[in-house]
């Protein structure tokens, strides 16, 4: 869980520090609206410090299926899970009809655990198969374990073409 809130405020920063507007949304809690600047920034934080994380693995799919059909297409729908189910994945698959593109940011807890090695097993299986679904519905996805950088999991989605050949985030500008 901890890792999932830093992945978001690490999102965050990024979406901040590039100027773009964005919004939260937890699959739990009314979330904040869509802004920008330093003001907004503060609150997303705020925000994420005091969210508490959700054992009902329905709140997801409940959250993603009001984004899939509320009104008005949208830039870029990022999630940060700790675990993608089959399901998740179909319903983060839906969100494309209304999303220009979505990401999946998954830290699964069978990477972080000491479960058996079966467990362990079974999960990453579970993970893959979820994986898989969101590649053949051109949904991108980052999934990190113990020790691996959210920063550049994030990174190495900026060096995969999106539709049409552009990238998802432009090269950092040079110091002049």
């Amino acid at each position: 869980f901890e890792r999932c809130i830093e992945a978001a405020a690490s999102l965050i920063d990024l979406y901040h520090r590039s100027g773009y507007t964005y919004r939260l949304l937890c699959a739990v809690g009314p979330g904040l609206p869509a802004a920008r600047g330093t003001d907004h920034f503060h609150r997303c934080l705020d925000y994420l410090a005091e969210v508490e994380g959700s054992s009902r693995a329905e709140a997801l799919l409940i959250r993603l299926a009001e984004l899939e059909s509320a009104s008005g297409a949208e830039g870029t729908l990022v999630v940060v899970t700790g675990h993608l189910s089959a399901s998740g994945a179909v319903a983060l698959s839906g969100c494309r009809r209304r999303f220009r593109q979505v990401i999946a940011v998954v830290l699964p807890a069978h990477r972080f655990g000491t479960d058996s090695t079966r467990a362990r097993w079974e999960g990453e299986q579970a993970t893959h198969e979820a994986v898989t679904m969101l590649t053949r519905s051109d949904v991108h996805a980052v999934v990190l374990g113990q020790g691996e950088s959210i920063a550049a999991g994030w990174a190495s989605l900026s060096t995969h073409p999106v539709n049409g050949g552009e990238r998802r985030w432009g090269l950092k500008p040079e110091p002049a």
